[in-house]
């Protein structure tokens, strides 16, 4: 079967090939009515782009690139990156756009890509910001979108969309204290990013709220593999805490597998938080209570700004997504605390 051709379409409409292009590129003065008219005869007679075609013409490629600053690490399942990319891939679709992931920073690859046209725009994922602001430099003048921590703006053709991940923690922490724990330890992720923490921001500022002192030896490294995620949460179990903060569920994961080796049981013994709402995490027993950062939100906002840029309809916006604690059964009331401090309707309110 032959491939149907702009020509083909031409004559099927009675117009011309170069009104055809046009209204399938989008460029000239055609109206958007006839655009659409032609787009959707296009689509019943089977046309398919040429895109290798687009890009010499200089038209859009369709396709937008998506790199972590210092490349995707993958010692450990990394369940918030692998629900994220499939948040931008889906947040892609819905404007007609495809999805590349690249496994590393190189800049010289990604300038090839941007400047043989093969993707229009960068979605950086932030795991270092300093490297993430280095690499949006290099990438000038093509739109690049910072997803993750704030930084500050560089550059023209460059968006931001933060997590208040800071807040959350805070949240997480407060809800704890009123569930009447004091002890309360905090487990780090792997120390990837040595030059912000804002989850530890956030469980310090809660902290200092209630006028507890911070403990230096409750907050510790969950280290880089599962297995040492589970020896430092059984290290940190053994100070005697109450409750735990783990700066991912992957972590809380952890922490299940060493408060069951230590014959402890959630909550009734200790309480555990976690952070990102995993797909998994609602189906532990007992289900994790955590921090949800919406990846649908993120991502839809991230591509969002990204395709204005691409159209040049801004040169860059600036956002912070929310965060919220969604509260399960992995935590509950102070095992140090009595019974008798709380009338039966407190204990679900807190």
């Amino acid at each position: 079967m032959n491939k149907i051709n702009i020509t083909d379409i031409a004559k099927e409409l009675k117009m011309s090939p170069s009104t055809v292009s046009r209204a399938l590129s989008g460029s000239g003065r055609i109206s958007k009515k006839t655009c659409e008219y032609v787009k959707k005869v296009s689509k019943q007679l089977g046309y398919v782009p040429n895109i290798h075609a687009q890009r010499l013409l200089g038209g859009p490629s369709k396709i937008i690139g998506v790199c972590c600053s210092q490349g995707f690490s993958m010692s450990n399942p990394d369940y918030y990156m692998l629900e994220l990319i499939q948040s931008l891939i889906e947040a892609t679709a819905n404007i007609n756009h495809n999805l590349i992931v690249f496994n590393t920073g190189d800049h010289k690859e990604l300038n090839q890509k941007l400047d043989s046209r093969e993707i229009d725009g960068l979605i950086i994922i932030v795991d270092n910001p300093k490297a993430c602001i280095t690499l949006a430099k290099k990438m000038e003048p093509f739109p690049c979108v910072i997803l993750g921590c704030p930084v500050k703006k560089s550059r023209n053709g460059l968006s931001t969309v933060s997590i208040d991940r800071e807040s959350g923690a805070k949240k997480a922490t407060k809800y704890l204290l009123n569930l009447g724990h004091k002890s309360i330890g905090f487990i780090r992720g792997t120390p990837a990013n040595p030059l912000i923490d804002d989850k530890y921001e956030g469980y310090v500022s809660a902290l200092e709220t209630a006028n507890i002192k911070i403990k230096k030896s409750l907050i510790v490294d969950g280290g880089t593999t599962f297995d040492s995620a589970v020896k430092v949460a059984k290290e940190i179990i053994k100070k005697n805490v109450t409750a735990a903060i783990c700066e991912t569920d992957w972590i809380a994961l952890a922490f299940f597998r060493a408060a069951e080796a230590l014959d402890l049981k959630i909550p009734d013994d200790i309480s555990v938080v976690g952070f990102n709402d995993c797909a998994f995490s609602g189906h532990l027993s007992p289900p994790l209570t955590t921090v949800k950062i919406p990846l649908d939100v993120l991502a839809n906002t991230s591509v969002q700004f990204l395709a204005k840029m691409i159209d040049s309809k801004t040169n860059g916006e600036h956002t912070v997504i929310s965060t919220k604690l969604i509260r399960r059964s992995s935590t509950a009331k102070s095992p140090l605390v009595e019974d008798s401090e709380y009338s039966p309707g407190e204990r679900s309110a807190l």
